[in-house]
Protein backbone atom coordinates (compact mmCIF):
# COMPACT_ATOMS: atom_id res chain seq x y z
CA UNK A 1 0.00 0.00 0.00
CA UNK A 2 3.04 2.18 0.81
CA UNK A 3 4.19 1.81 -3.08
CA UNK A 4 0.78 2.83 -4.59
CA UNK A 5 0.68 6.27 -2.19
CA UNK A 6 3.82 6.80 -3.76
CA UNK A 7 3.13 6.04 -6.99
CA UNK A 8 -0.03 8.31 -6.68
CA UNK A 9 1.64 11.15 -5.08
CA UNK A 10 4.52 10.74 -7.78
CA UNK A 11 1.63 11.04 -10.66
CA UNK A 12 -0.18 14.05 -8.86
CA UNK A 13 2.85 15.31 -8.66
CA UNK A 14 3.51 14.95 -12.51
CA UNK A 15 0.15 16.11 -13.39
CA UNK A 16 0.52 19.43 -10.73
CA UNK A 17 3.95 20.02 -12.60
CA UNK A 18 2.10 19.86 -16.07
CA UNK A 19 -0.57 21.80 -15.06
CA UNK A 20 1.25 24.13 -13.68
CA UNK A 21 3.32 24.39 -17.25
CA UNK A 22 0.25 24.50 -18.92
CA UNK A 23 -0.89 27.36 -16.96
CA UNK A 24 2.67 29.45 -16.98
CA UNK A 25 2.47 29.05 -20.76
CA UNK A 26 -0.57 30.25 -20.96
CA UNK A 27 0.04 33.10 -18.90
CA UNK A 28 3.28 34.24 -21.05
CA UNK A 29 0.98 34.15 -23.90
CA UNK A 30 -1.29 36.20 -22.53
CA UNK A 31 1.19 38.28 -20.93
CA UNK A 32 2.70 38.80 -24.92
CA UNK A 33 -0.72 39.60 -26.14
CA UNK A 34 -1.06 42.34 -23.63
CA UNK A 35 2.39 43.35 -24.67
CA UNK A 36 1.71 43.71 -28.21
CA UNK A 37 -1.47 45.57 -27.94
CA UNK A 38 0.16 47.60 -25.55
CA UNK A 39 2.57 48.15 -28.23
CA UNK A 40 0.13 48.91 -31.23
CA UNK A 41 -1.80 51.34 -28.81
CA UNK A 42 1.27 53.57 -28.04
CA UNK A 43 2.26 53.52 -31.92
CA UNK A 44 -0.97 54.19 -32.67
CA UNK A 45 -1.10 57.54 -30.36
CA UNK A 46 2.26 58.08 -31.48
CA UNK A 47 1.13 58.42 -34.87
CA UNK A 48 -2.35 60.21 -33.58
CA UNK A 49 0.09 62.88 -32.62
CA UNK A 50 2.26 62.92 -35.67
CA UNK A 51 -0.58 63.51 -37.85
CA UNK A 52 -2.38 66.62 -35.30
CA UNK A 53 0.89 68.42 -35.54
CA UNK A 54 1.22 68.02 -39.43
CA UNK A 55 -2.39 68.99 -39.59
CA UNK A 56 -1.42 72.14 -37.40
CA UNK A 57 0.94 72.74 -39.27
CA UNK A 58 -0.66 72.76 -42.67
CA UNK A 59 -3.54 74.71 -41.36
CA UNK A 60 -0.92 77.29 -40.52
CA UNK A 61 0.78 77.13 -43.87
CA UNK A 62 -2.48 77.00 -45.93
CA UNK A 63 -3.40 80.58 -43.68
CA UNK A 64 -0.09 81.86 -44.98
CA UNK A 65 -0.85 80.98 -48.44
CA UNK A 66 -4.18 82.38 -47.80
CA UNK A 67 -2.93 85.77 -47.00
CA UNK A 68 -0.44 86.05 -49.61
CA UNK A 69 -3.14 85.23 -51.89
CA UNK A 70 -5.18 87.99 -50.93
CA UNK A 71 -2.35 90.50 -51.05
CA UNK A 72 -1.59 89.40 -54.45
CA UNK A 73 -5.18 90.13 -55.43
CA UNK A 74 -4.98 93.34 -54.07
CA UNK A 75 -2.15 94.22 -55.99
CA UNK A 76 -3.55 92.93 -58.79
CA UNK A 77 -6.72 94.83 -59.00
CA UNK A 78 -4.61 98.40 -58.01
CA UNK A 79 -2.15 96.68 -61.10
CA UNK A 80 -5.65 96.78 -63.07
CA UNK A 81 -6.92 99.80 -61.51
CA UNK A 82 -3.62 101.65 -62.37
CA UNK A 83 -3.61 100.14 -66.18
CA UNK A 84 -7.12 101.19 -66.66
CA UNK A 85 -6.66 104.82 -65.90
CA UNK A 86 -3.57 104.59 -67.89
CA UNK A 87 -5.48 103.00 -71.30
CA UNK A 88 -7.78 105.89 -70.49
CA UNK A 89 -5.56 108.69 -70.54
CA UNK A 90 -3.63 107.21 -73.36
CA UNK A 91 -7.12 107.34 -75.16
CA UNK A 92 -7.54 110.64 -74.40
CA UNK A 93 -4.39 111.98 -75.26
CA UNK A 94 -4.79 110.06 -78.89
CA UNK A 95 -8.21 111.92 -78.72
CA UNK A 96 -6.60 115.35 -78.17
CA UNK A 97 -3.64 114.68 -80.42
CA UNK A 98 -6.25 113.63 -83.58
CA UNK A 99 -7.88 116.67 -82.57
CA UNK A 100 -4.76 118.84 -82.47
CA UNK A 101 -3.71 117.02 -85.85
CA UNK A 102 -6.90 118.07 -87.64
CA UNK A 103 -6.29 121.50 -86.26
CA UNK A 104 -2.80 121.84 -87.98
CA UNK A 105 -4.34 120.47 -91.01
CA UNK A 106 -7.11 123.05 -91.12
CA UNK A 107 -4.57 126.05 -89.95
CA UNK A 108 -2.14 124.17 -92.89
CA UNK A 109 -4.79 124.84 -95.41
CA UNK A 110 -5.88 127.90 -94.53
CA UNK A 111 -2.49 129.17 -94.56
CA UNK A 112 -2.22 127.82 -98.21
CA UNK A 113 -5.57 129.23 -99.13
CA UNK A 114 -4.44 132.83 -97.66
CA UNK A 115 -1.16 132.85 -99.56
CA UNK A 116 -3.01 131.62 -103.03
CA UNK A 117 -5.28 134.13 -102.99
CA UNK A 118 -2.51 136.58 -101.91
CA UNK A 119 -0.65 135.45 -104.88
CA UNK A 120 -3.84 135.94 -106.82
CA UNK A 121 -4.16 139.53 -105.96
CA UNK A 122 -0.52 140.22 -105.56
CA UNK A 123 -0.38 140.89 -101.85
CA UNK A 124 3.33 138.55 -101.93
Amino acid sequence: MRTTIIILAIVLGLIGVGVGYYHNKQAFTAKDELNRERYSRMTAEEDLLKVTEKLASLEKEMSSIKTRMENSEKMLNQTMSVKDELETKLSDALNEKDSLEQKVRELTQAIKDKMSAASKTGEI
